[in-house]
């Protein structure tokens, strides 16, 4: 179950970085309707994810067989 949360936390990431690079180098090599939407695609990215990061944590919480 942390091999999950590793990807989860590397698709944040993934979606962190789409962001910065779209914010600060992007405008001179893409058009701004690409870039709109790969803003889009980013913000959805680190939303879902984030979500399922901690929908595991609390499904692990609550989980009944403690160690």
């Amino acid at each position: 179950m942390y091999y999950l949360v590793v990807v989860y936390l590397a698709a944040v990431a993934a979606g962190l970085a789409l962001l910065f690079v779209l914010g600060s180098t992007a405008a001179a090599f893409l058009g701004a309707g690409l870039i709109g939407l790969l803003n889009g695609l980013a913000v959805i990215v680190v939303i879902v994810f984030s979500l399922l990061i901690v929908y595991l944590a609390v499904k692990a919480l609550f989980h009944k067989n403690h160690w």
